[in-house]
């Protein structure tokens, strides 16, 4: 649900990796996609925080390791 409120570009390179406690992880493919995703991160926390229902979310985007490991593999 979260990706969808995403350009479809932008989404086809993010993942949502973890929301722990307060705090939504992104990977993303790159620092550029990354850049972008941050940019997005005031729609993409506004949208998270209706659908769980918190007040208090915020995002760290981290870009993800390129190796057969990767969640983009």
């Amino acid at each position: 649900r979260l990706r969808a409120t995403l350009p479809a570009a932008l989404a086809a390179e993010c993942r949502l990796a973890n929301l722990r406690e307060d705090e939504l992880v992104f990977l993303a493919r790159s620092a550029a996609w990354a850049s972008r995703l941050r940019l997005s991160s005031r729609r993409l926390l506004a949208e998270a925080r209706e659908a769980l229902g918190r007040d208090s979310l915020r995002l760290t985007v981290k870009v993800a390791r390129t190796d057969a490991n990767s969640p983009f593999a």
